[in-house]
């Protein structure tokens, strides 16, 4: 109950924060930390480092890169029971794509669903994300 009840409040600060420019990166920290952080916290230069590497590989924006790894994080936990830090998904998802592609880019979100699955379905995080590298290669994505 009480855990609901923080929850709530922290999707409230996120709102409240994005409407007062707080960037992807350290919302994701604030999301994983607990509460809202300050966007020259120490902590999040990881987050800030992966979303600015993820936009460069996916076709989607920041912002949807962090919508659908908080997607990826609720599907993870309310269809598999499995939680998951948002900095794990960031940090796998990244994995899977070595460089930068441009024509055409992949799409975040196919590569974080197959990674929700995968690891839904009993894989260890780094395993899904090698698994999904060597598709990718497969693909001639890398």
């Amino acid at each position: 109950m009480f855990r609901n009840i923080v929850m709530a409040v922290l999707l409230l600060l996120v709102v409240y924060s994005l409407s007062h420019a707080a960037s992807p990166p350290v919302l994701l920290a604030s999301l994983d930390a607990g509460y809202m952080l300050k966007g020259d916290d120490s902590r999040v230069t990881r987050y800030r480092y992966l979303v600015s590497l993820l936009d460069d590989k996916y076709t989607e924006t920041p912002t949807q890169i962090g919508d659908m790894t908080v997607t990826a994080q609720k599907q993870l936990k309310d269809k598999y029971g499995i939680r998951t830090n948002l900095l794990t998904i960031l940090e796998d998802t990244n994995r899977i794509i070595l460089s930068t592609i441009n024509n055409p880019k992949p799409k975040y979100a196919e590569w974080a669903a197959a990674y929700v699955v995968l690891v839904g379905g009993g894989q260890d995080h780094k395993e899904a994300a090698l698994d999904l590298q060597a598709l990718a290669q497969v693909y001639g994505l890398l």
